[in-house]
């Protein structure tokens, strides 16, 4: 870790002196006090600068909505009229204006690497906005260019093609410019990515196996990139990777023959979640626990019970598993939250880069 206001802030926490919860805003305020008043992109924190810079970022928001939209009025009514080569132009054309507005904004107050610093959070969310929107016009670019070239309306392969561009160019956005909406957007696509692809081939067309478990790969790469650090919004990144699990266990149940096989690992997502929160104290893994033993108790019931319980029963069941999961997980929430603030000093240096994102 090689910026100076994120080690005094992990220290702080690991000493508990500073609510995890609120790392995000000690940060910044420590990248603040710890800045060259006279640098550029650097201000003193204070009511005032933080409203005005407030204001400036609705005002970029709001001015590229505006933009938006007129491009949006515009292409809804000559659509029609255009060739696909202007289609693909004007997508395009909006791609590349926008990215260049992104750079821009980045520039502007010190560069890059003070917006990444985290000096200047206002830009670099601005700066994020305007080259995601880029890479989701790029995409559509690209989709409609494969249409063209295929002439075929029933393929797959131009979303397959626009979700492949999303995907990188998000990641590159990311890099440049992080922020928790280029993270939804790439996870967005990621999905959208696995439910075409095992789509396109005939023989694997009619299998949710394949997709439920491709879905729990990525997020187990996800989690092991979040936790590893590789995510500046710790949270966002642990709740898309816990949403990749439990989806991709529940996905299998489409397949009525792998029933158990979806109960088990929707179970072991959920004893994980615990497992997890209990060593990182991160509210999204609490929440795939509670949320995955909710899920799991109830179907399985009733499907080993051959719905012999009634539409009462089935209510019940799935009432009382509410409950259950629900005193689990203030249980493992208070115990988690009972645990020594200052961990053994073995485990000190791997503990204190968990300890973001918690839920007090």
């Amino acid at each position: 870790m090689s910026n100076p206001a994120e080690r005094v802030v992990e220290e702080l926490v690991s000493a508990g002196l500073v609510d995890p919860a609120r790392s995000g805003d000690a940060r910044s305020v420590v990248a603040h006090a710890l800045a060259d008043p006279g640098a550029p992109g650097a201000a003193a924190p204070g009511r005032r600068t933080g409203t005005r810079s407030r204001l400036v970022e609705i005002a970029g928001y709001a001015g590229g909505a505006l933009v938006m939209a007129a491009v949006g009025l515009f292409l809804a009514q000559e659509w029609s009229s255009l060739s696909g080569a202007a289609q693909v132009g004007a997508l395009a054309g909006i791609a590349v204006v926008l990215a260049v507005a992104g750079v821009a904004v980045s520039r502007v107050g010190g560069g890059p690497a003070v917006m990444r610093s985290g000096r200047d959070e206002v830009r670099r969310r601005l700066a994020s906005a305007l080259l995601v929107g880029a890479a989701v016009a790029a995409a559509l670019a690209v989709n409609r260019q494969v249409e063209l070239l295929l002439d075929d309306e029933f393929s797959d392969w131009p979303t397959l093609a626009g979700v492949v561009t999303l995907i990188v160019l998000g990641i590159a956005a990311y890099a440049f410019a992080p922020s928790a909406l280029a993270l939804v957007v790439i996870a967005a696509a990621g999905f959208q990515g696995v439910i075409t692809g095992w789509v396109l081939p005939d023989r694997l067309e009619a299998s949710s196996v394949w997709q439920g478990l491709t879905l729990m790969v990525l997020g187990a790469v996800w989690l092991g990139w979040a936790e590893t650090r590789g995510f500046r919004e710790d949270a966002v990144g642990r709740t898309i990777g816990v949403g990749y699990l439990l989806f991709g266990a529940q996905m299998i149940l489409v397949e009525g023959s792998y029933a158990n096989l979806a109960y088990a690992l929707t179970a072991v997502v959920a004893v994980a979640g615990f497992v997890l929160y209990v060593r990182t104290v991160a509210w999204p893994y609490l929440v795939a626990g509670v949320l995955g033993i909710t899920l799991v108790v109830p179907e399985a019931v009733i499907d080993w019970t051959g719905g012999a319980l009634g539409p009462a029963g089935a209510v019940l069941v799935a009432g009382l598993t509410l409950l259950g999961a629900a005193v689990v997980g203030l249980r493992v929430r208070k115990e988690a939250g009972d645990a020594p603030d200052q961990p053994p000093a073995e485990q000190q240096p791997r503990d204190s880069g968990h300890r973001v994102g918690t839920a007090s």
